[in-house]
């Protein structure tokens, strides 16, 4: 999906990743829909997403330039040092104790390449940087995981990327401010450039900087809505409302079969657009649903009106099993209401 943003924002700038498995490649990838260039060097192993989601691992790579090397062998620690002379933007996901044992801790790449900017993506900000961890887990302390459902979205990776792309932003733009910093701050804050240098042609641009993006506190930061119980089971955007809910609607392709009419409603059923339909259901066809979002007074009412019901969850469950959830989205775009199909992910991405 295309960035809201003209391609060439970032042209001439150049990036460098050393970050596999997922925020780093969706932040490089975003960086070079924006217009920057991009190198990812991947391990002798490659990236565990080639053999996880192949298909995925070539989009995030799209208009990229993917190096193998072994950063445990002089030689291709060699390699990696040209490629770090010419960066603008360094991506890292290693833990700092590994990045510190091949020598490219931050204090030596700054004072080696005192233009680069750096944004280090870690599990957990500051001194708990090394601890392990994954999405599932940052997740699980944020309060975002329901007790035995797998979550479908990694929003902590996701989150974290998109905070990386922020920082490399950020961090350009200090640099060409010629912002000054330190070095890494305490609970992962941004270190920027140590003093702007007087260039040949007589500006002056600053040094490079350095950004920590903690992937538990990006999941903290999203899971707010939740926290504080806007979207939460049972909360306002959390199945509180009838107008706000997920409800079940007739199986594709189903036999038509009895059903009771909705609560309140005629016996002969629910009439839609002045055509009256029976409940159908089909044998052994698996359930499909629609995400219904009137959460506006004028789309609760509109939509009331138009379905018959007094606007109580059971009346809208009777009312959306008369026809297909492909049905009721094509209805929903031709009333104005916001209603969708409930897809599965495979679905959703053809």
């Amino acid at each position: 999906m295309p960035l809201p943003v003209p391609p060439t924002v970032l042209r001439g700038v150049n990036v460098l990743s050393l970050a596999p498995n997922l925020p780093g490649p969706i932040a490089a990838r975003r960086l070079a829909e924006m217009g920057a260039s991009v190198t990812k060097i991947e391990g002798p192993t490659g990236d565990l997403m080639a053999q996880a989601a192949p298909q995925y691992y070539e989009w995030l790579c799209t208009g990229q330039d993917v190096v193998a090397l072994n950063l445990k062998e002089e030689a291709d620690r060699g390699t990696l040092h040209e490629l770090l002379s010419s960066c603008d933007v360094l991506i890292t996901s290693s833990r700092p104790s590994a990045l510190a044992r091949l020598g490219l801790s931050w204090e030596e790449l700054h004072a080696a390449y005192p233009r680069l900017c750096q944004v280090a993506i870690v599990g957990h900000s500051g001194d708990d940087a090394d601890l392990a961890g994954h999405d599932l887990t940052y997740q699980a302390h944020a309060g975002t995981l329901l007790p035995q459902a797998m979550p479908t979205v990694p929003v902590a990776d996701l989150a974290g990327a998109e905070l990386a792309v922020q920082a490399a932003l950020a961090l350009l733009l200090g640099r060409n401010a010629g912002e000054d910093s330190a070095g890494p701050g305490a609970g992962g804050q941004s270190v920027e450039s140590q003093g702007a240098e007087e260039q040949g042609d007589g500006t002056a641009a600053g040094g490079g900087g350095y950004h920590e993006v903690a992937l538990a506190d990006a999941a903290e930061a999203f899971a707010m809505p939740a926290q504080f119980g806007l979207s939460a089971p049972g909360g306002l955007l959390g199945g509180a409302l009838p107008g706000y809910r997920i409800y079940e609607a007739a199986p594709a392709g189903g036999a038509e079969a009895e059903a009771g009419p909705p609560a309140g409603g005629g016996a002969e059923g629910v009439e839609v657009e002045g055509v009256e339909v029976e409940g159908i259901e089909a044998e052994g066809a698996a359930p499909a649903y629609v995400a219904f979002a009137a959460l506006e007074p004028h789309f609760m009412a509109r939509a009331m009106q138009l379905l018959g019901v007094d606007g109580t969850e059971e009346q809208f469950a009777a009312a959306f099993k008369t026809k297909t959830a492909a049905e009721w989205e094509a209805w929903g775009i031709e009333q104005d209401v916001p209603i969708a199909e409930v897809r599965g992910a495979g679905r959703a991405r053809n």
